[in-house]
């Protein structure tokens, strides 16, 4: 189980990806780029309501397991360990800087902002969403084949994207989120790796 993780990346690349990921967290730009990106109605609501019914809680929870389950196949159930390691460590970072920064959501702070959903609650920088997302998907992009670290990639993207959409994130929430869900993929690629080589 456990030793078909040896593909996962070592220490170094593991603490490589966590100081990127607190960098990416604190670089700081936005309003402009939320403004453009808000803005507007058109075709992309529809596909924004689906991505945003297949992100909540419940639906990520399925994500983390599906994405385990699927590299499962061909790397072993540690798959889905350092899938859930990588998504519990996103939502607890993400979270945690919730409760330090209070930064209030683009439909409360600017005018011109639109909301298309319910009101999210809690804080808007990061974006626990973003982070979860970005957490399982580079914790287990060692494991994927080429054309799936690609879906990969543009599932982040298409995430990120609908949170702006929605109105319910400024651009350096999703960058935030990036930077936590790299960091939580770093640690757990650092303890199930660890946890890999006791066994």
């Amino acid at each position: 189980m456990i030793q078909d993780l040896r593909a996962l990346p070592g220490a170094a690349q593991s603490l490589i990806l966590i100081a990127a990921g607190v960098l990416a967290f604190v670089v700081s730009w936005d309003e402009g780029l939320f403004t453009m990106l808000n803005t507007g109605t058109g075709s992309g609501s529809v596909g924004a309501k689906v991505v945003s019914a297949i992100t909540t809680p419940i639906a990520l929870v399925i994500l983390v397991v599906g994405a385990g389950l699927a590299v499962n196949r061909v790397h072993g159930s540690g798959a889905i360990l350092v899938s859930a390691v990588a998504a519990a460590f996103g939502w607890a970072l993400a979270n945690g800087a919730k409760l330090l920064i209070d930064r209030p959501r683009p439909y409360l702070s600017l005018s011109e902002a639109i909301l298309r959903q319910d009101p999210a609650r809690g804080t808007s920088f990061p974006s626990s969403h973003t982070a979860i997302v970005t957490a399982v998907v580079v914790a287990l992009f060692p494991l994927l084949p080429r054309p799936w670290r690609v879906v990969g990639i543009l599932v982040i993207l298409v995430v990120a994207w609908s949170r702006m959409y929605f109105g319910v994130h400024h651009p350096l929430d999703l960058l935030g989120g990036v930077g936590m869900g790299m960091a939580a993929a770093g640690l757990a690629w650092l303890i199930v790796g660890a946890i890999a080589g006791a066994w």
